[in-house]
């Protein structure tokens, strides 16, 4: 994996740093965490998995602050935030900043010095830094000199509490908040509420961090429960449910025990890395840590899907929407790579290609953008869809950049036509054939699930417009093949399947279909 000069001397500097030892700052349990009231085991849903650590810090030591809480990384800087006003600290409720190898800067008071808690969790919009806290307001402030920054502030919901864990998704400008065992909660700039429900099995969420990954996006949700107390859940935030996967951190060198605080994801760290950022509520000492998104990195390629005019609602007679696609090649070689699109439908399953795949090779730095019209037909259900874009070195999945934006198909007509075919059309990349292509309207049925969730048996459903091989079978979320449902040639028509879960536990599955040069999964539960 290519990595830059800069960023190869960085990570040497950064693994060279030694791992604190607990000092004169140990203090008892009650001063240096900030604990649920209520903390169950929860079962793990496959077996934990570490994530290389590449930098730990002893905040605590550097800045003899006892309850540190929240951590993230943005305008160059690591920032951490400080709470218990009443434990007798004259370093409280204050936000500390470290270098970009965790050295300790200087420290500035949060606007609520006197009263309360402080700010816990941290969230970065890409521009100012947002502190969640039991305050009316999510307080923002200047993520490159600490500033605060009142005309950003945006109204806490009133029916939540805390907004202890804080993320945010720059796709639909929305925050996602938690409290221990209340209610996830997604809300807008306004303070209201999009969607809210509860975090069970979960009863102590104290960190969110929004994760843009090709097959999501994900919400990583850093709960307090087990031991060590610092796993993150992966959450999917458009089917409001867990996907089984979680990441379990080390237990931290010089440390007894440790609980989680905030975290962050981010990517301009070490340019090429995808890292979390997380808080560690430690004993002795509180320290942050900075660890790999193991297999994962950015910053190779830059895509970006612009919607025009949203939100976009397409009727249920069909309709057309119009779009910028940019794609650029942020870092060296030079080389062609592949970009290309496809809708994520509602029941999970994703179209095969609306745009592309097309090979492009623009000099490094150069953005290509290209405005584009995607039709969608009659035929398509109502419900929530998502758009995304992906730029890899090659035609396959995970893409190193994705993108995505959500459009609507509203079960109301407009009085227009009836929409019979799906194209994406408009000004081609370099290369392209664009065409409008019939044999794509039945493209929701080529993986159906129904019903979803089920208990204990669904018929999974599809449509081939062209003779194929078919490959239809089952996966747990840790990629074990479950059930083997079809191997064999097909004519074009539509099929079934149907598959007995009695046997097997509750969760979420994958249904993967292959058919000629296509592959799609679909997420399905099962719920007993």
């Amino acid at each position: 994996m290519f990595k830059s000069t800069r960023a190869l001397f960085l990570l040497v500097a950064l693994l060279s740093l030694p791992f604190y030892a607990s000092g004169s700052q140990q203090e008892p349990e009650a001063l240096t965490a900030d604990v649920s009231p209520i903390i169950g085991p929860v079962a793990p849903v496959e077996p934990d998995r570490f994530w290389p650590i590449l930098l730990t810090v002893n905040s605590q030591q550097q800045t003899g602050n006892q309850l540190q809480l929240g951590v993230a990384f943005g305008g160059g800087y690591f920032w951490v935030t400080s709470g218990g006003q009443g434990s007798g600290s004259a370093t409280d409720n204050q936000l500390f900043r470290f270098s970009v190898a965790g050295e300790f800067i200087d420290s500035m008071p949060q606007p609520n010095v006197n009263s309360g808690w402080g700010w816990r969790d941290l969230a970065f919009d890409g521009n100012y830094m947002y502190g969640g806290s039991e305050y009316s307001e999510i307080q923002a402030f200047n993520p490159t000199t600490g500033a605060l920054v009142p005309s950003m502030n945006i109204p806490k919901p009133t029916s939540l509490a805390v907004a202890r864990a804080l993320a945010y998704d720059p796709i639909t400008d929305h925050f996602w908040a938690g409290n221990f065992a209340n209610n996830l909660m997604e809300f807008d700039r306004n303070g209201n509420v999009i969607w809210q429900g509860s975090p069970a099995p979960l009863t102590a969420v104290y960190g969110m961090a929004w994760d843009n990954d090709f097959n999501g996006p994900w919400l990583w949700i850093y709960d307090q429960s087990g031991t060590p107390s610092t796993k993150l859940y992966q959450y999917d935030p458009l089917l409001h449910s867990y996907t089984g996967v979680t990441e379990q951190l080390a237990m931290i060198q010089g440390l007894t025990a440790q609980i989680a605080g905030g975290c962050e994801i981010t990517g301009t760290w070490t340019p090429g890395l995808k890292c979390m950022v997380a808080l560690v509520q430690g004993t002795p000492h509180d320290e942050f840590v900075v660890a790999q998104i193991s297999g994962e990195s950015w910053n190779f390629f830059n895509v970006t899907l612009t919607p025009i005019n949203p939100p976009i609602v397409i009727p249920t007679n069909g309709g057309n929407f119009d779009f910028e696609a940019s794609v650029a090649r942020l870092l060296p070689p030079q080389s062609p790579f592949f970009v290309w699109g496809r809708i994520k439908n509602p029941d999970g399953s994703y179209t095969p290609p609306t745009l592309g795949p097309v090979s492009l090779n623009p000099p490094v730095l150069m953005t290509v953008t290209r405005l584009r019209t995607q039709t969608v037909p009659g035929s398509w259900p109502a419900g929530a869809y998502t758009y995304l874009g992906y730029a890899n070195n090659t035609f396959s999945y995970p893409a190193l950049d994705s993108s995505y934006f959500p459009f609507t198909k509203s079960i109301n007509a407009d009085g227009g036509p009836w929409i019979m075919e799906t194209s994406c059309t408009g000004e081609p990349f370099p290369g392209e054939e664009v065409r409008v292509d019939q044999t794509v309207i039945p493209h929701l049925n080529f993986v159906r699930v129904s019903p979803n969730p089920f208990n204990p048996t669904t018929t999974i459903s599809y449509v081939l417009p062209s003779a194929s091989h078919v490959n239809l079978k089952v996966y747990d979320t840790v990629g074990r093949l479950v059930s083997e449902l079809v191997e064999a040639w097909r004519e074009p028509g539509s099929y079934s399947a149907n598959f007995d879960g009695a046997n097997l536990p509750s969760g979420i599955y994958m249904v993967k279909l292959e058919a000629e040069n296509f592959s799609s999964i679909s997420k399905m539960m099962l719920v007993k």
